[in-house]
């Protein structure tokens, strides 16, 4: 066997390998991690948020490159104002659809569409009026997402995934607790696209 039909072998096996994880009926276990630091002006105030995310996922091969699953993403933010603090935990679930588009061997594009629902509590602190004033809010949210990404496919079963946030839309319900007589639900909406949204995650995901 010359050296030209071995080095054919052996990158054969190198692209059935990445594509196996890939294939029908695989399934895929992971998740992402990400952190945000945003600082913005409104008026005279000068605001900070800060944003850290957990989101383990599961998903399922129904066809070669195609993959529908779900996350559970669980997020903490501190939001600092010149008379205001708060902090805001949230629970997501989020059913996706995922597609892979090849680039090389080992790195694959990918679009990600899913939708959102949770629910959260929001702590604060309200120092408006001279003495700190705390305050408790709940939370809903509901939404989509389009989210693509690049994978990256060191070894068999394993890939090490970037994502960005591009397209993003919600619908928030705030509803005050700390009064039991007068409790006031208020939804916004809000709807981004482009580079505004995007905000990096790095995910490393198992295939079986």
């Amino acid at each position: 066997m010359n050296k030209k039909t071995i080095v054919m072998a052996a990158l054969c096996a190198v692209v059935s390998t990445a594509s196996a994880q890939l294939e029908k009926g695989k399934l895929l276990i992971g998740g992402n991690i990400g952190h945000s630091t945003m600082k913005y002006n409104l008026g005279n105030a000068n605001w900070k948020l800060k944003r850290q995310t957990i989101a383990p996922t599961i998903g399922y091969f129904i066809n070669d490159h195609l993959a529908i699953g779900t996350t559970l993403r669980i997020s903490h933010s501190k939001n600092t104002e010149q008379y205001y603090v708060t902090q805001q935990t949230n629970y997501d679930l989020l059913p996706f659809v995922r597609y892979y588009v090849n680039i090389s061997t080992d790195f694959k594009f990918f679009g990600e569409f899913g939708v959102a629902a949770g629910n959260g509590k929001i702590k604060g602190i309200n120092f408006s009026e001279g003495a700190p004033y705390p305050y408790i809010s709940k939370t809903k949210n509901y939404g989509a997402y389009l989210a693509p990404g690049l994978a990256f496919l060191p070894a068999k079963r394993w890939s090490v995934n970037l994502q960005f946030n591009l397209l993003n839309y919600q619908r928030n319900q705030v509803k005050n607790s700390y009064n039991t007589e007068n409790q006031t639900a208020v939804w916004t909406n809000s709807f981004n696209f482009g580079f505004s949204t995007i905000s990096p995650s790095i995910g490393v995901n198992f295939h079986l």
